[in-house]
């Protein structure tokens, strides 16, 4: 941060880090911090040798950036190195939606590198092995991880039990089959967790293997605010992310709302700053969107706003 004045002279282009309503993916991870301890905690409990160690679920609550720390934090630090002594980690990305089964088989054929005939019989057939289809599908020694991002769509999206318990029943015997090549990570909102728990085997992979997401701490929202810029050649005037950390007040799931924000300062900036004066006429991190929503409610004609 920085309280000196910048002259500027014409027009200043310069990448916006910052992420406003949408959530972090893996390329976006070069503009992602402030879950480094998290990270290292989710790499030990990927490394765990112990019966259950293909499965890892990542339980916070609604804007805690659960989702953002497995896609942007996890996954970038996995495809660094090998898990498990697992030189062909093929991972792809899933939600459940309103038709697991298909979605799944689409995650399968992102990285399937043998999409034979057979292997297009055994998606589509009846009596479905998971670990069968990605037998046929990887290389040799390969093995799927694959990460179901907001995994409480199975239980909110999908609305037929017998199609949601045969979803659940082919993932898990796929897990814990002998020779086994999938890993699964999911991400699941807390007011969810007791769903999964319904499903005896489920419960005692949740209950075994599951990270919760805390609260991020004054330092780590620090770097989540500074970081970016200050890699981007943007300037953070003194004093605004001690206002904005101060606003947050440790309310619960502000974080998507935090990252609108810093990008609705960036579009307000004066030459490379963000400034504590766009903040407050913006009505802080608590009346940001709200002024931007009616900002755009009055440019709409008599019709449009009914």
């Amino acid at each position: 941060p920085s309280s000196n004045p910048v002259e500027v002279t014409g027009v200043i282009d310069v990448r916006n880090p910052y992420k406003g309503l949408k959530a972090f993916q893996e390329s976006d991870s070069d503009d992602f911090y402030g879950r480094d301890e998290l990270i290292k905690s989710l790499m030990k409990r990927m490394t765990q040798t112990d019966r259950l160690g293909r499965f890892l679920a990542v339980v916070g609550a609604s804007g805690s950036g659960k989702s953002s720390v497995v896609r942007a934090g996890l996954i970038p630090e996995i495809r660094k190195g090998t898990i498990m002594g697992v030189p062909d980690l093929f991972i792809s990305t899933m939600m459940p939606g309103t038709t697991p089964m298909r979605n799944l088989e689409g995650a399968i054929l992102k990285v399937a590198s043998r999409a034979t005939l057979k292997l297009m019989q055994t998606l589509s057939s009846d009596d479905y092995d998971l670990n069968e289809v990605l037998t046929q599908a990887l290389p040799e020694n390969g093995e799927m991880l694959l990460v179901i991002d907001q995994f409480e769509e199975l239980f909110t999206l999908v609305p037929n039990e017998e199609k949601r318990r045969n979803f659940l029943n082919i993932i898990y015997q796929a897990l814990t089959v002998k020779g086994s090549r999938l890993r699964l990570i999911v991400t699941l909102r807390a007011d969810f967790l007791d769903r999964p728990l319904q499903y005896s085997d489920w419960g005692e992979l949740f209950r075994e293997r599951t990270e919760l997401v805390p609260a991020m701490s004054e330092s780590e929202l620090r770097d989540v605010i500074e970081k970016p810029a200050e890699k981007n050649g943007l300037i953070l005037v003194e004093g605004l992310s001690d206002v904005i950390i101060r606003d947050m007040n440790n309310q619960v799931g502000i974080l998507p709302l935090l990252q609108y924000t810093l990008s609705e300062l960036y579009e307000r900036r004066k030459g490379l700053e963000l400034r504590v004066v766009a903040y407050e006429n913006m009505g802080g991190i608590s009346g940001a969107l709200a002024k931007r929503a009616n900002e755009i409610y009055n440019t709409l004609s008599t019709e449009q706003k009914d």
